[in-house]
């Protein structure tokens, strides 16, 4: 199933937060988490693009599994899967205590 996929709404979705609220949230505490170093103090804005990505979502019963078209560009493409690898190595569990997996390819969806 394709998706557009927002992070922001899969992290806080059984938690009842609004994306907006989320959103302005996790603008302050990714860049510190999951994105490269260069993100440390990255805008809304900056990190928009990533929460904006088309995907595809797979539920199971213990994992959620994200995996993400890559960017046109790049070094996007390139934080982007510093992002995946961080956020897979710190295997981070979702409210209801799914384990998230992300994954990008180096290149676009066939």
């Amino acid at each position: 199933m394709k998706q557009s996929w927002y992070l922001v709404g899969i992290l806080l979705h059984s938690e009842g937060g609004t994306q907006k609220r989320a959103a302005m949230h996790l603008a302050g505490c990714l860049p510190y988490r999951f994105f490269p170093s260069t993100y440390a103090h990255a805008t809304w804005q900056r990190l928009q693009p990533f929460f904006q990505l088309p995907g595809r979502i797979q539920w199971g019963h213990d994992t959620v599994h994200v995996d993400l078209r890559p960017f046109n560009n790049r070094q996007l493409t390139r934080d982007l899967l510093a992002v995946c690898q961080r956020v897979n190595e710190m295997r981070p569990r979702l409210p209801d205590g799914r384990l998230l997996i992300l994954h990008a390819p180096s290149s676009s969806f066939g």
